[in-house]
């Protein structure tokens, strides 16, 4: 059963302050705050896990399942967005990690690597957001390289192929 996290705020007048708790999830330390604001209302940080059902990313460029990359691209900004508004940089950016569900929506998951700085950048300039185009890239670029598998055949016709990318 995979689950995922999804950061929401409780609003409730009546919520008494309440010290930082530190959760644990897969032995990470996930820190909820109250904060308060000027307007005197309360959010309370709570994290919902549930089931995911769906397939990875990288499961998805491997297969013939057909999404383009403007739809994808659409789905990934949502789900990066989200996190960036919630004062979250996601630094586990994997194939793996991001599952495109039933639903028709990207789901972000094994959250160990969330940080959440004091110092968040813009959205345009932050790591959510450089992350979107970095997983493009490997998505179209498995999805590529699916396509064109070299066979043996190919060497024994005699055909070239350059292969780029470090040997290391």
């Amino acid at each position: 059963m995979i689950y995922n996290c999804d950061a929401t705020f409780a609003r409730d007048l009546d919520f008494e302050e309440m010290e930082p708790q530190v959760f644990y999830f897969n032995t990470v330390p996930i820190r909820a705050q109250t904060v308060q604001n000027l307007d005197l209302r309360r959010e309370v940080p709570i994290i919902i896990i549930f089931e995911v059902v769906g397939k990875t990313l990288h499961e998805l460029a491997h297969s013939k399942a057909s999404i383009s990359l403007d739809e994808l691209q659409r789905l990934l900004k949502n789900a990066m967005w989200l996190l960036h508004s919630c004062g979250a940089e996601y630094l586990d950016q994997r194939l793996d990690n991001f599952f495109l569900c039933d639903t028709s929506k990207v789901m972000i998951v094994d959250l160990e690597q969330v940080r959440f700085p004091l110092d968040l950048e813009d959205w345009e300039d932050s790591v959510n957001y450089g992350g979107v185009g970095s997983l493009l890239y490997l998505f179209n670029d498995t999805r590529e390289r699916k396509s064109r598998k070299i066979t043996w055949d190919a060497f024994v016709l005699g055909n070239t192929y350059i292969s780029s990318g470090s040997l290391y």
